[in-house]
This record gives structure tokens, sequence and C-alpha cells, in this order.
């Protein structure tokens, strides 16, 4: 019988995890408390029912919850670990203290859940900010190569400052997130500052954001390091564009209510976010389930493709209808086939083209070795070239390439 070893595990790290279970249960069930026994205030503006409302952040928060947990868990870079471990708990209270009722609600309930998600917000922003610039390659370490000279420490003085500018702001907005419903707070002439505050830290913190995320996939030397860049800036992409496309885009539009996607229910694609980067960063730490992976991800691909094209189906026969036309039914109705299936032939050549194209590389070298000839190699991207050769010919989901050591006169797993 073949041993079965099952990944260690520190108290430590699993105590962290239980904590944080602890209140993310607290807060669910004070919630689930207020929806289902007590009643949750009616909101004629939304579509969905509260219940269902409170399922949706329930599941997204508890998305949330086990990505950043399974990260903080079993991540190698514990300062990479800690930060999205940060992240994702600060989501999830985001998520689960999300308020389901009316905005005129004025209970304790509403003000105390109102809070916590707006403070938890504000602190979710320094630290995604944060796990940029140490992920997937740390500009701390780093900038020693890319700045030469005597710009190296004025690029770390630049970032520091940055950061430090940045977790200074967050933490006030923090604090205003949780004090701002008071009513000493709210009659203070300091209000309104406080709201442009906020607006200029959520502006500065986006576009750090996306700055810190360019920079890096224009410096990024390695197939790694894009691919860990392609998996983030994708799971953002999926994430956002039914909240987008499918919720704000009417709303802004004034497009009628049955045109317009309840907002926790569009809120589902954000569960892709956490999946998106605990996967870039645990992916070359377990290789096992890599193959099924990008199968799920293709399919999430199609699913979203089908799903906006459905939407904008529905929207353009609305409109014609409005016109009186008659054959706009059958018309429509054809082209959504058509373009179903085209849409689900092509979600697989997107997949890898956007997010695994480090696999479609080293399937391309293996298809034509010829390729090597004017390409130098080094060891591990031969091991990586090697492993993906032997999965497409054998079928077989695990491979373990070993290389001899002659120092140690032993065999190491390679790559590392």
């Amino acid at each position: 019988m073949t041993p079965v070893f099952w990944p260690r595990v520190y108290p430590k790290r699993l105590f962290i995890v239980l904590l944080v279970a602890l209140i993310y249960g607290l807060l669910v069930s004070v919630k689930a408390q207020h929806v289902f026994l007590q009643g949750a205030a009616p909101n004629l503006d939304l579509l969905a029912p509260p219940w269902f409302q409170f399922g949706i952040s329930i599941l997204v928060s508890l998305i949330f919850l086990a990505v950043g947990a399974l990260v903080w868990l079993y991540a190698s870079e514990r300062s990479v670990a800690l930060l999205l471990f940060g992240f994702c708990s600060t989501m999830m209270l985001n998520f689960a203290a999300l308020n389901s009722g009316s905005a005129s609600d004025a209970s304790s309930f509403y003000l105390l859940f109102d809070a916590i998600s707006s403070a938890s917000t504000a602190l979710a922003v320094p630290l995604l900010a944060t796990l940029l610039l140490l992920f997937p390659k740390s500009y701390f370490s780093d900038a020693r190569r890319h700045v030469p000279g005597d710009q190296h420490s004025r690029s770390l003085l630049f970032l520091r400052g940055y950061l430090v500018f940045l977790w200074t702001l967050g933490l006030v907005v923090t604090l205003y997130g949780l004090v701002y419903s008071v009513p000493i707070v709210q009659d203070s002439s300091l209000s309104n500052y406080l709201e442009l505050l906020k607006d200029f830290y959520y502006l500065v913190g986006i576009a750090g954001i996306l700055t810190t995320v360019t920079v890096s996939y224009r410096r990024s030397s390695t197939l790694r390091e894009r691919q860990q860049l392609r998996l983030f800036v994708g799971g953002v992409a999926l994430s956002l564009t039914p909240v987008l496309f499918l919720t704000v885009l009417p709303a802004v539009l004034n497009l009628p209510t049955q045109d317009t996607l309840d907002g926790h229910i569009s809120a589902l694609a954000l569960g892709l976010l956490p999946i998106a980067l605990g996967y870039s960063i645990l992916r070359y730490q377990i290789l096992v389930f890599d193959r099924y992976i990008r199968r799920v991800v293709a399919g999430i691909v199609g699913g979203v493709g089908l799903a906006m094209l459905g939407y904008f189906a529905v929207a353009l026969e609305s409109v014609l209808s409005s016109e009186q036309i008659s054959f706009a039914g059958v018309s429509i109705a054809g082209l959504t086939i058509l373009g179903s299936l085209g849409i689900w032939l092509l979600a697989r050549a997107v997949t890898d083209r956007l997010f695994f194209s480090e696999t479609l590389h080293y399937r391309r070298l293996m298809q034509k070795p010829t390729m090597l000839v004017d390409e130098a190699l080094t060891l591990n991207e031969a091991a990586r070239l090697l492993t993906t050769g032997a999965i497409d010919t054998f079928a077989t989901p695990q491979v373990c390439f070993f290389v001899l050591d002659k120092e140690s006169q032993s065999y190491l797993p390679c790559p590392p």
C-alpha cells in the first residue's frame, strides 16, 4: 500500500485561520438572525429578496476566506501569504457585513455592519497595493538590478514613501468609516473634507495598483512572472466585467429595470478575484491540479461569454420589439445559437492564450523542436518543457522530473 503524505500544517497558522473563521461565523450568525428571524427592512429599489442577497454575500465572502486561508497555510513566501490573507480577510469582512436593507434604515444593526463594511474596504486597498510590490517580484530586493547607481536609494525611498503615504491615508479613512455614522462626526465641519479625502484616497490607491501591474508586466523577464500577472489581470477582468456591463452600464444608460441585473447577483463574479490571486501564488507549488484548473478556467471564460451574449441578445430583442419588427425574435434567436457555439469553441483558445501562455509556449516548442536551435533554455525551462511533453504523451496529471546534483550526490526535483 502506498503511504499518503499530508501537507504539514503549522499550529500558529491554523490558529489564526480559526480565529478569523470565528469572527466570520459571528458576523454571519448576527446577520442571519436579522434577515431571517427579525426580518430585514424591505427595500423596493432592489430586485432580489433579502434572503437571496444574504446568500450571495455569504458565498463571495466564504470564497475570499477559503482562498486566503489556503495561501496562508501552504504558501512558502510568508510575506506574500500574510498580505494576501489580510486582503482576503478584509474583503471577507466587507461582503459578510454587506447590508441588504434600505439606506434609510438607521437601526444599530445597519450602522454597525455598514461601518464594518466601509472600514474593511478602505483597509483592503493598501494591502493589495503592498502585495503587488512584493509579488510576483519584489521591488525592494530587485530595485538594484533595475535602477543603476545612486538612483537605487532614491527608488527605495520613493517606494517606501508611497507605502507610508497610502497606509496613513488608509488608516485615516478606515477610522472615518468606523465613526462616520456618529452624530458628532456627521455634524462636524470636517465631514465634508473627510469625504473628499476618502475619494482622493481611493483614486490614488487604484491608480497606484494599475501602475504597479503595468510596470511589473513590462519589466518581467521570465515567463513565470508574466504568467502570474496574466492570471491576476485576467481574474480582475473576469470578476469586474459582469458587474460593469450587467449592472453599472445599464444603470448609467438609464435602461429599464428588467434589463438591469441586480448588483448582488453580478457580485457573484467577484469570487473569481481571490481564486485568481491564490492560484497565481500557489500554482508553482501545487502542480497536480494544473491540467484540471485549465479546463475549469476555460469553462468559466465560456460561461461569462455566454452570459454576456445572452444579456445583449435579450436587450437587443427588447429594443427591436419596441420598434414592432416582426422577424426580430427569430433572427436574434438564430444569431444567439450560432454565437453561443462560437464562443464556447473559442473559450479554450482564448484561455490558453490569455491565462496559460507559458504552457502554450512550451507546447509550441515540443511541436517544433527546431525553435530550440535559436533559443537558449535554462535548466528549469528545460525541465518544464520535458514535464509538459510527458503530460501530453502519457496523458497523466502528475509528472515529477529529477536532476542529479553532483555536489550533494543526490537527485533533486526540478524545477524546485
